[in-house]
This record gives structure tokens, C-alpha cells and sequence, in this order.
């Protein structure tokens, strides 16, 4: 689109804030029970930097959209040999547990590299 750009911005700068309080509130109009809220307004530190990231999408000065995005961290149990091959052979390394699920024994993150 002519005139539009990504923008990379912290979800606490106003315009994120303006960006993703309108989503909300369109979500909570036409969805009977959503499962977002405005409390996801202040929920939203997956999406800073080194993280995640958000972006918002602007026409001129005006943000017509936003989205973010955030690391995705797998967790799978030991007896999952193949799992963990698959995800130690394509850069995943392992981290500190961060669930109490009791049959995830290994986790995982990858750190994605590049500029937005």
C-alpha cells in the first residue's frame, strides 16, 4: 500500500496503545465472549524486545493496525527422542523450565535474528 509503513514501537508507546485499544474494542463488539480484553492493554511485555516485537502500521500519521509478535518456547518430555533431535538440530537450545506441566521435562527457545 502506498503510504503505509511497519513501524516498530514498545507496546506501551501511545500509538501501540491507540493501535491495539481499537482492535479490542472492535474484538469485544462483534465477538459475544471474546477471549481478549482491554486488560491485554498492560499485558503486553512478550512483545519488547529481544522477545518479541510490535508493530504498528501507519497511513501518513495516522496507525490503522498493529500486531506483535513473540518467541515461541516448545516444551516436550524426555521419552520424545525424535522431538528433541528435531528442535536441537534446528538451533533450539534449552532453557529454564517455565511451566509446571508435568509431562514437559525439556524446553526450548530460539532466538531469531535479523532486522524488522
Amino acid at each position: 500500500m502506498p503510504g503505509v509503513d511497519f513501524v516498530v514501537v514498545d507496546p506501551r508507546d501511545p500509538a501501540a496503545r491507540e493501535a491495539l485499544g481499537e482492535y479490542l474494542t472492535e474484538v469485544a463488539e462483534r465477538i459475544a465472549e471474546p477471549a481478549v480484553n482491554m486488560s491485554e492493554l498492560d499485558d503486553v511485555g512478550d512483545f519488547v524486545m529481544p522477545s518479541g516485537a510490535f508493530l504498528v502500521i501507519v497511513d501518513g500519521q495516522n496507525p490503522i493496525g498493529c500486531g506483535g509478535v513473540r518467541t515461541i518456547a516448545p516444551a516436550i518430555g524426555d521419552s520424545l527422542v525424535e522431538a528433541i533431535r528435531l528442535y536441537e538440530s534446528r538451533g533450539y537450545r534449552t532453557i529454564a523450565r517455565y511451566n509446571d506441566n508435568p509431562d514437559a521435562t525439556q524446553f526450548y527457545e530460539k532466538r531469531l535474528r535479523g532486522s524488522i
